[in-house]
């Protein structure tokens, strides 16, 4: 009876045991480098929060890659890595596309701490050539007026870019005071 079973019964042990080995090389993998995070003198160096942290992202990248290798040694995917690196470069440029704005929305919230300019005064950027009254604060923009009339929308990322130049207007009004209320008064 062994001898009719012999011929799929070799392939099938040679998968099962080079999964378990697998299994076996990714938890020993993760071991080491958890047990390294707990060492005393990388200890010191991080707060418990922190070394936290890196063990969790560590056991889920672990688990991440012995899965993946697992699905690639059964055959169930073709090309994983492949397709995992389209993944990984595709969220890559959705966190480009997203930090123009993650930048504009931090930056608008410096500005209304540090307060470099308020409401109804005359900024100029010397460097981008831009210059006219503060008419406007939004959470992405600052809207300045210019001389000519026109509206122009200087993103607020710029102002931590570049140097300002300030003069107070006469009836000035702080940007959070800006926020809260829903009057143009100033527009």
């Amino acid at each position: 009876m062994l001898e009719t079973m012999q011929p799929w019964l070799l392939p099938t042990l040679q998968v099962i045991a080079g999964a378990a080995v697998l299994i076996v090389l990714v938890a020993l993998a993760y071991w080491l480098a958890a047990r390294g995070l707990g060492m005393p003198a990388v200890r010191k160096r991080l707060s418990d929060t922190l070394a936290f942290s890196l063990r969790r992202l560590l056991r889920w990248t672990a688990v991440v890659v012995g899965a993946v290798m697992l699905l690639e040694w059964f055959g169930v995917l073709g090309n994983t890595w492949a397709l995992l690196s389209a993944v990984l470069a595709l969220v890559a440029i959705g966190f480009v596309a997203v930090w123009s704005i993650l930048s504009n929305v931090l930056c608008s919230l410096l500005l209304l701490l540090a307060r470099p300019f308020r409401i109804g005064d005359t900024i100029e950027l010397p460097a981008q050539g831009l210059g006219g009254k503060v008419v406007d604060f939004t959470l992405l923009f600052t809207i300045m007026e210019h001389e000519s009339g026109d509206l122009i929308q200087v993103p607020n990322n710029i102002f931590f870019q570049t140097p300002i130049r300030r003069r107070l207007g006469e009836v000035t009004r702080g940007l959070e005071e800006q926020l809260r209320s829903d009057t143009p008064e100033l527009r």
